[in-house]
């Protein structure tokens, strides 16, 4: 458990690069912004910012994300969010829905054509790892097939599917 939280933050600061199905590969560089190390910016982020307030700095940008990636979506990022959604159905572990939710949510952020609130979410999503998921004790289980975030993520998907941003973003 230890470990898996330690590799969510190697990937939040742009050290590692996981891809669900394939593995977890060291990266050549970590991510570098001109104004600083991002690494460093989620850093002193997350030594100031509580678990509740990065959740909902979260769902402050999401809907907006999938309200953009409604419009914008390409039929290739919509088949990708579609699979995601129903892999993480099928999840053997809590570690491994984790990460496709995370790919999820990625995907969508990218389909929104708008690479400044990409960014900002990567930001967030680096913190929330951090303050969030580092200190949570998830168990080993696969989430249960009643976890409401299935049927959740399934509508956003349909909503995204039929290109409709106010769905999308509810």
């Amino acid at each position: 458990t230890e470990l898996r939280k330690a590799f969510l933050v190697l990937e939040a600061n742009g050290s590692l690069a996981r891809e669900v199905g394939r593995g977890t590969f060291l990266t050549k560089k970590p991510e570098q912004r001109k104004s600083g190390n991002l690494d460093r910016t989620i850093a002193d982020l997350a030594e100031k910012t509580s678990p509740l307030e990065a959740m909902n700095a979260r769902l402050a940008l999401e809907p907006e994300l999938a309200r953009m990636a409604a419009l914008q979506a390409t039929p290739r990022q919509l088949r990708s969010i579609r699979e995601m959604a129903t892999k993480m159905r099928t999840s053997p572990s809590w570690h491994m829905y984790e990460e496709m939710d995370s790919v999820f949510h990625d995907i969508i952020a990218q389909a929104s054509g708008n690479s400044v609130l990409y960014e900002l979410l990567k930001i967030i999503n680096g913190v929330r790892i951090v303050v969030v998921w580092r200190r949570l004790d998830t168990p080993e289980a696969a989430p249960d097939p009643g976890y409401h975030s299935f049927d959740e993520h399934e509508l956003i998907v349909q909503a995204l599917e039929k290109r409709s941003g106010s769905e999308a973003s509810s």
